[in-house]
């Protein structure tokens, strides 16, 4: 059925009057003692390993396209969306040496 009531959306009159200021908001929920800048440490990351799953959404499961014992490469492509299916494809994190594959996840091991 298509929807014949009103198109048009007005704003409450008093809209403008109803807005509460950020500062009183976090007073009411009891919040402001955690408005503070966060310290920011720049930290570079090198997994040895990676556990990689082949279901990543609410999609199908990515198809393996690798064994145990094959080398990758960071970005090579090791698991593809089966054909008319909707999901995410999977990608190396970085080069390596696939550990094991099983129905559920690929695991990586840095080279």
């Amino acid at each position: 059925m298509k929807w014949s009531g009103k198109t048009e959306v007005k704003p409450h009159a008093m809209r403008d009057g109803r807005r509460v200021p950020i500062k009183s908001l976090m007073r009411r929920l009891q919040i402001s003692e955690y408005d503070h800048p966060a310290h920011f440490e720049n930290v570079t990351l090198t997994p040895k390993r990676a556990v990689l799953p082949l279901k990543q959404n609410a999609g199908a499961p990515a198809v393996p396209r690798v064994r145990a014992g094959d080398r990758v490469r960071g970005g090579q492509l090791i698991g593809e969306v089966p054909e008319k299916a909707l999901g995410a494809p999977l990608h190396a994190p970085f080069d390596g040496v696939v550990e094991s594959v099983t129905e559920r996840q690929i695991i990586l091991n840095r080279v």
